[in-house]
């Protein structure tokens, strides 16, 4: 094997590593977005039982609502901040 193709396969396990390391956090919130609440801070990759019961609480208690007024901030602060930092330079 030359040092050329290990430099490319050391780079592919690099890249691969660093895909996990950003990827896994996504997987856990993920997963614990459907556990049952007395397993949240169990830390198993896979759970023992799925439930979508906190989704139903969300949607149950206005979340459309908090989200909206959510985006409607983000949006506002993201718009103000592009016309002051464009002025800037």
């Amino acid at each position: 094997m030359n040092k050329v193709m290990a430099f490319n396969i050391a780079k592919i396990v690099v890249a691969v590593a660093v895909g996990v390391c950003l990827l896994f956090p996504i997987y856990l919130l993920g997963i614990s977005s459907v556990k049952e609440t007395e397993d949240v801070f169990d830390m198993r990759m896979i759970p023992r039982s799925v439930t979508v019961e906190g989704y139903k609480v969300a949607l149950e208690q206005n979340f459309l609502r908090y989200f909206s007024n959510s985006l409607i901030v983000a949006v506002t602060v993201t718009v103000v901040a592009l016309i002051f930092h464009s002025m800037a330079g």
